[in-house]
């Protein structure tokens, strides 16, 4: 039945899109364990790691686990993705905060919303520090 399944939904082209997905991110997420990055950088970082999942996502039957091979990259992949996009949040908010501005002047906090993305954030830290921390060195 798996060679079936893998057939009907071309999960070997979505398995592959999801391993390439690892071999991109995974040294990012270990070039962000040794360090802060700039907030511009965690800004473009993030923007590509969104497009890049999204891109595989689109892809994926989202078939139940029992159905998909143990080896399944997508989980790891998925795993990956949440790692870093909250890592990459606070940073990046703050690039946003000192250099967006609407019509009503700096940007909203973080949304609940924005928090509960792939899942919501893996560790007790606030994401939605990035704009508020900005505003306030802006104001200072």
């Amino acid at each position: 039945m798996q060679a079936t399944i893998r057939k009907a939904w071309s999960l070997d082209a979505v398995e592959a899109g999801y391993r390439d997905f690892i071999a991109l991110f995974g040294p990012v997420q270990a070039a962000l364990s040794e360090g802060e990055i700039p907030p511009e950088t965690a800004f473009q970082a993030r923007t590509l790691l969104v497009l890049a999942y999204r891109r595989i996502v689109l892809q994926d039957p989202k078939l139940p686990l029992q159905l998909l091979p143990p080896s399944w990259a997508g989980t790891e992949a998925h795993a990956l993705c949440r790692a870093l996009y909250f890592q990459l949040l606070p940073p990046s908010e703050v690039f946003l905060a000192e250099t967006v501005q609407t019509s009503e002047g700096t940007l909203a906090p973080v949304s609940d919303e924005v928090l509960r993305r792939f899942g919501g954030a893996p560790s007790a830290a606030p994401a939605s520090q990035g704009r508020r921390r900005a505003a306030k060195a802006r104001t200072a």
